[in-house]
């Protein structure tokens, strides 16, 4: 009785037999408990099988025009420019690839531009398979936001909506492509344009290899081409408040920054390239006042997320170069089809700037306080953003023999998906080749990537340190 009253709850109890016989014991070790993969990691996963796949059909001969096999580092640089929607090429994709190819591509570009799981979720559901919880929170990821519940339906409304104002861009691009090819190569010429420029990829088929130079004299393409990019890279949840509240009070934060913060930079750099490259004949300076405004208006919406252009940048001035280096990093909206750091991340940036020099505790803008960790998360992002791109210029000025603005753009085009180049990229050796390949894939999903990493491993402190303070500035 004495020894029941000293033992507690959970406590093990391990008997004998007392005639001296061999009594076995076997203990079951602990099971180890399995943790699955975060969505994030998941997410890097698809992409990497996208950009396999995609490399695997552009290594066949029937990928090329001449019939052969192309090399491995030219097929995974274009799979990954593609699904990445950079648009940065080592070949010329009109000439080079044949109808095959093209198709693989703009499969790419757009399975890429609307997200890897948006596209796998919406044939589950045509497929009639369930969604899992873990696939609905990979899908929240890829998109942004969102209910889990909801969340295999927003994706359904999302690709409606690209495919939508895609086609609304085919029947508008394509009569104007009939008044420079035949009908079967206009309509294939409007395909792959407007879905190269809703999802901001900046791949064109042109024979030329010099992007819209083609058109610079349509105003009906470079408009369309415009409106898709501006679209493309403003997300699907700023279209939505659009369209159904209508009154900029009512719109959410979000919503708010990305207009205004867009807006903005639109005409700041339709100004600052109009003037900077006004009387520069190798840019747009041998053409009317016209057509310079409308190119620099080109230039300030397409450079910004999409790398269309429509005047040769390798000839224009070096503080020109360097303006559209920072458009380039900014990007367009979270959860678009754009790169960059995004909109958002830099509206924060700006406005927590702005309170610490009003020596404001708090990050407020149109009335509303932004978050303490979406600030630290902001800085976080730019700061890596400004560091891997520092180390692909290291990179890349150690094995090329560019100049170091030419480097500089290469990897600022990179990092932000964009696509412009100054005539480099074909030039480079594999070394460079492969570490662009890198930047691309992480300026595409590593600051998305980190930020919901940091939200799925942050776990509230259970105490406080002793504060100290250190001397900044």
């Amino acid at each position: 009785m004495q020894d029941q009253r000293r033992r507690r709850l959970g406590d093990r109890i391990l008997r004998r037999q007392s005639r001296g016989e061999t009594v076995q014991f076997h203990v079951e070790p602990d099971k180890v408990r399995r943790v699955p993969p975060s969505p994030a990691l998941l997410l890097i996963y698809g992409f990497l099988l996208l950009i396999l796949i995609g490399t695997i059909l552009l290594c066949l001969p029937i990928a090329s025009r001449n019939g052969q096999f192309t090399s491995i580092i030219t097929a995974l640089f274009t799979a990954t420019s593609a699904v990445c929607v950079t648009g940065l090429v080592v070949v010329n994709t009109g000439e080079y690839w044949s109808y095959f190819g093209q198709t693989v591509i703009l499969v790419l570009i757009q399975l890429g531009g609307l997200g890897f799981m948006t596209g796998a979720t919406v044939l589950f559901v045509l497929a009639g398979r369930r969604i899992t919880l873990q696939e609905r929170m990979l899908l929240r990821t890829s998109v942004g936001g969102g209910s889990l519940g909801g969340i295999d339906k927003l994706a359904l409304r999302i690709v409606g909506l690209a495919l939508l104002l895609e086609g609304i861009g085919i029947l508008i691009v394509f009569p104007r492509m009939l008044t420079y090819f035949d009908p079967l190569t206009a309509f294939w010429q409007s395909l792959f344009l407007t879905v190269s420029a809703f999802n901001n990829a900046g791949f064109d088929i042109t024979t030329t290899g010099t992007s819209l130079v083609p058109y610079s004299q349509d105003p009906v393409i470079l408009l369309s081409v415009c409106v898709l990019v501006f679209l493309g890279a403003i997300s699907y949840a700023v279209m939505r408040d659009i369209t159904t509240i209508r009154r900029f009070r009512g719109f959410t934060l979000d919503t708010k920054l990305v207009i205004v913060t867009t807006l903005s930079f639109v005409v700041i750099g339709t100004v600052v390239i109009l003037f900077s490259e006004f009387t520069n004949v190798g840019g747009m300076g041998g053409i009317g006042i016209g057509d310079r405004f409308a190119g620099s208006f080109f230039l300030s919406v397409a450079s910004r997320t999409a790398g269309f252009t429509i005047v040769d940048i390798g000839a224009m001035q070096d503080y020109t170069l360097f303006f559209l280096m920072v458009l380039m990093l900014v990007g367009g909206a979270s959860g678009s089809t754009a790169g960059g750091i995004k909109l958002n991340t830099f509206a924060v940036l700006g406005a927590s700037i702005i309170a610490v020099l009003r020596g404001r505790d708090k990050t407020e803008v149109f009335g509303r306080e932004i978050p303490d960790d979406q600030v630290r998360r902001a800085l976080t992002i730019g700061a890596l953003a400004i560091i891997w791109i520092h180390i692909t210029i290291i990179v890349l000025a150690a094995w090329e023999d560019f100049t170091l603005t030419e480097v500089f753009f290469e990897a600022v085009s990179a990092f932000s998906t964009n696509g412009l180049s100054t005539g480099i990229t074909g030039d480079l050796s594999s070394v460079s080749k492969l570490f662009l390949i890198l930047t691309m894939f992480v300026g595409r999903l590593g600051p998305m990537t980190i930020v919901f990493a940091l939200v799925q491993r942050h776990n509230p402190a259970r105490y406080r340190r002793a504060q100290e303070s250190v001397r900044i500035g």
